[in-house]
C-alpha cells in the first residue's frame, strides 16, 4: 500500500490558492464557458469552445491557442460535479491526465481551490511538470484578475511569470539595455524607432511602439527603484496624440536564479485613470505583455 500512495505521489502535481472571493462565485467562473474562456489556460493563451457539455460523461472540446499562433487541440470529459465542493474531469487527448478541484470556503468570504493532476505514469508527470506547475500558477492568476473584475480577487491589472533559458545578467540586461529591449518590447510584429531607458533612480523611460498598420503607440515612465540583476520597479504611462496620459501604471520585477535558467515575476497596478479609453489598452495588456516575454524568451536563447 505505502508503495501504491507514492506511485501515487509522484504522479500528481498540485497546485493551490485561495482567492479572495466566495465560494459559490469561484465554483461559477469554472462552470459558465463565458468566464472559463477568459481565463483557462496560462498567459498569453486563448480558448475557442466548441462543446461545453457541463454533465457526468459529457465533453467538453476546445482548441487552446498560443501566444506563437499554435494550436493545441483539446478533449477532457466531465467525471463528477458536486455544486460549489469538487470538479472531476479527464484529459483524454494526450497526454492523459485526471483532474480534480476541490473547493473550500474560508472565513471572510474566501475560498481555497487545490487543484490536481494525476497522470498515468511517474515519467510523464515530470515531463509535463515541467511546464504545467508555472503554466498552472499563471491560470490561477488569470483566474484571480476575472474574480477581480467582480469586485474581489487581486486589484492587480497583470501578474506574469516566465522562466528563460538564459542567465540572469542577460535578461536582466536584455530588460535594461535600450538596444536590447527596442528588439522585443511590444507584441509581435510590431517595432520600436523609439526606445530609451535610462537605469537610474529618477531615469526616464520612452517607448515608441510602432504596429505593423504603422499605428505608434507611444509610452512614457519613471524608474522608481533597482537592484541590478534582482529588481526592477517603475512606471509606465500610455500617451495620447496630445502627449497627455491615458492612465498611470506601476510596474514590479523580479529576477531569481534558477539552475540554468532565470525566473521572471511581473506584476502591474494602475494606480490613476485619465481617459476611458483606457479600457481598451488594458483589454489587450495580458496578451501584449505575454507576446512580449515571448520575444524576450527568442532574444535571451534563440533555441526557443
Amino acid at each position: 500500500m505505502n508503495a501504491n500512495v507514492e506511485a501515487r505521489e509522484l504522479r500528481e502535481l498540485v497546485t493551490t490558492r485561495v482567492f479572495a472571493a466566495p465560494v459559490d462565485l469561484v465554483f461559477r467562473a469554472w462552470i459558465e464557458p463565458e468566464q472559463l474562456l477568459q481565463w483557462w489556460g496560462p498567459s498569453g493563451f486563448t480558448c475557442t469552445f466548441h462543446q461545453f457539455d457541463l454533465r457526468v460523461g459529457g465533453d467538453w472540446l476546445f482548441t487552446m491557442h498560443g501566444p506563437d499562433g499554435t494550436d493545441y487541440e483539446n478533449h477532457w470529459v466531465f467525471r463528477e460535479i458536486v455544486t460549489n465542493e469538487r470538479l472531476r474531469v479527464d484529459h483524454v487527448s494526450a497526454p492523459r491526465f485526471q483532474v480534480t478541484a476541490t473547493f473550500d470556503a474560508l472565513p471572510r468570504g474566501r475560498t481555497k481551490v487545490v487543484f490536481r493532476q494525476l497522470f498515468e505514469t511517474v515519467d510523464e508527470a515530470r515531463r509535463v511538470g515541467s511546464y504545467a506547475v508555472p503554466a498552472n500558477e499563471q491560470l490561477f492568476d488569470k483566474l484571480d484578475a476575472v474574480l477581480g473584475k467582480t469586485g474581489h480577487g487581486s486589484i492587480s491589472v497583470i501578474r506574469l511569470s516566465r522562466v528563460f533559458a538564459a542567465s540572469r545578467a542577460a535578461v536582466w540586461k536584455a530588460w535594461t539595455d535600450p538596444k536590447q529591449l527596442a528588439q522585443w518590447w511590444g507584441p509581435r510584429n510590431f517595432s520600436n524607432p523609439r526606445c530609451e531607458f535610462d537605469l537610474r533612480v529618477g531615469g526616464a523611460i520612452r517607448i515608441d511602439m510602432k504596429a505593423p498598420n504603422g499605428q505608434v503607440y507611444a509610452m512614457k515612465g519613471t524608474i522608481e527603484e533597482f537592484t541590478p540583476e534582482k529588481r526592477l520597479v517603475y512606471t509606465a504611462s500610455p500617451i495620447d496624440a496630445k502627449g497627455e496620459p491615458v492612465f498611470d501604471c506601476r510596474y514590479e520585477v523580479n529576477f531569481e536564479d534558477r539552475p540554468g535558467c532565470t525566473a521572471v515575476r511581473l506584476e502591474g497596478q494602475v494606480t490613476r485613470i485619465y481617459d476611458p479609453i483606457a479600457a481598451q489598452y488594458l483589454g489587450g495588456q495580458e496578451q501584449g505583455w505575454s507576446e512580449s516575454l515571448y520575444r524576450l524568451g527568442q532574444l535571451v536563447d534563440p533555441g526557443t
